[in-house]
């Protein structure tokens, strides 16, 4: 049966048979229902026309271009069930659009709804960057969040700090006037070996001190931007130098500093400490985003683009067993504000995991495999003023479509808003001067906010007749 499938800013995508012309089903993403009550204008009512009729608020609902692929997968059968086995589906993406920063999976295998047939909803995802969360919904509509971790914390938020102000809260609750009793600063030493589990003072001095920051994520030095407020100014600390990281720590983020800092929470009159004005600032986009890193889609702005479906070889460089091989969403960043959207997401269609909160153990996932980020350059340092984002659609090289190609996987060429189109190597091609994830800049406009070359629109590719090299072709606009 042969379907249309158009997204509309009503909120839904509609399934036509192009035979009859007649709307088979219309879909409503999960994220993008709870916008459709706000098309009616209840401040219109009786305002418009000649009998009395209300109005309507202009929405973007599903505002993307929706992109087909078959895949021999282990997907959901007709009634919902995961397969047994690998078969043939067709796996329809959808983006949001200027609908919102998300995307929707969908099972079209059966396009037409009859009695145990029809379309399955796989998953959907939506990053909810004004609430700082990123949201999941499964086969079976659970729904799971999480949250974005902190980027940016202070000695308080040390265990060691946590400890001090612990002991100050229960002295004051228990008998206000112990609190003089607690304001000395110990050390790990004074504490018997550590001040976490053994101190009784509501000040710790000390070099090392212990964060968690609610990730299993390992910490390194350059991973870290330390100021201290000093009464002359702010003083950046010098990595190395000044602090480093202990990746042995038993938390997951452990400071060494070269010199003691303090933390006191004593309200007590008695006490002349006075706390470190420390701030310590996760720099390493991979190690923020969100506790599970597969659902780590904190950096997805508005999915203006159409993704692409593609096999990326499992192990990388060198791999050419194709049964191992993955079928792989790679979708752009999006449009976003600044530090949103330029990043590519590659996504795991095949992964089969449970979702927090879910009781089944068979649900597409949409497991981040890799998230390349694409430099936001800075003005200050010679590069663009504008806020990267990566809007256009990508530019797909795989071997089906190209004359002569021996490796597997894919080349994507990737144009965004700064005027810069990048190459990202996602083949098995096995050279020791670049491997896979690699990206080069090919090219650069200088896009400026007063020039106003930016590339908001997909590339295009072609095979030279007579050289037959690969060119691409692009302009910029919006």
């Amino acid at each position: 049966q042969k379907i249309i499938y158009a997204g509309a800013n009503d909120g839904m995508l509609h399934a036509i048979n192009s035979d009859t012309g007649e709307e088979e089903w219309a879909f409503v993403p999960p994220f993008i229902a709870a916008k459709i009550p706000t098309i009616t204008s209840v401040n219109l009512n009786g305002k418009v026309g000649n009998h009395n009729g209300g109005g309507s608020n202009a929405i973007f609902g599903v505002d993307g271009s929706p992109v087909i692929h078959d895949m021999y997968y282990k997907g959901r059968g007709p009634d919902g069930t995961l397969d047994a086995d690998k078969k043939w589906h067709t796996v329809m993406i959808i983006p949001y659009g200027r609908g919102g920063a998300g995307f929707s999976v969908l099972d079209v295998t059966h396009p037409i709804i009859e009695p145990g047939k029809g379309p399955v909803h796989l998953f959907s995802v939506y990053n909810d960057v004004i609430n700082n969360k990123v949201w999941f919904v499964d086969h079976e509509g659970t729904r799971a969040s999480f949250a974005y971790l902190g980027t940016s914390f202070q000695l308080s938020h040390s265990l060691e700090g946590e400890k001090a102000s612990n002991n100050e809260r229960v002295a004051a609750n228990n008998d206000p006037s112990t609190i003089d009793d607690i304001y000395t600063c110990q050390t790990n030493t004074d504490s018997g070996g550590s001040f976490i589990s053994s101190g009784t003072n509501s000040c710790y001095k000390g070099r090392i001190w212990s964060f968690n920051p609610a990730t299993s994520r390992i910490f390194e030095t350059a991973d870290l931007k330390i100021t201290q407020s000093l009464s002359t100014g702010d003083v950046e600390l010098n990595p190395n130098t000044d602090f480093t990281v202990d990746t042995s720590c038993s938390t997951s983020l452990c400071i060494n500093f070269t010199k003691d800092k303090f933390f006191t929470a004593s309200r007590s009159e008695s006490s002349t400490a006075e706390s470190s004005r420390i701030n310590i600032k996760i720099i390493n986009d991979d190690k923020a985003g969100v506790i599970m890193s597969k659902y780590d889609y904190s950096k997805l702005g508005e999915t203006w683009s159409t993704p692409r479906v593609f096999r990326l070889p499992n192990d990388g460089a060198g791999d050419f067993d194709i049964n191992d091989d993955i079928y792989t969403l790679i979708l752009p960043g999006g449009m976003g504000v600044s530090g949103i959207g330029s990043t590519v997401y590659l996504i795991d269609l095949e992964d089969i995991d449970t979702i927090p909160g879910s009781e089944s153990t068979s649900g597409h996932t949409g497991k981040i495999i890799k998230k390349i980020k694409i430099e936001d350059t800075l003005f200050e340092d010679g590069g663009s003023n504008i806020a990267n984002s990566i809007p256009a659609s990508p530019i797909v090289i795989t071997p089906d479509i190209g004359h002569g190609i021996t490796w597997k996987g894919a080349l994507a060429y990737i144009g965004d808003l700064e005027g810069k189109i990048t190459k990202i190597n996602l083949t098995n091609i096995n050279d020791s001067s670049f491997d896979i994830y690699d990206q080069t800049t090919l090219f650069s406009l200088n896009s400026s906010t007063e020039n106003g070359r930016y590339l908001y629109h997909m590339l295009d590719a072609g095979i030279g007749h007579d050289t037959r090299q690969l060119w691409l072709f692009g302009g910029t606009g919006n």
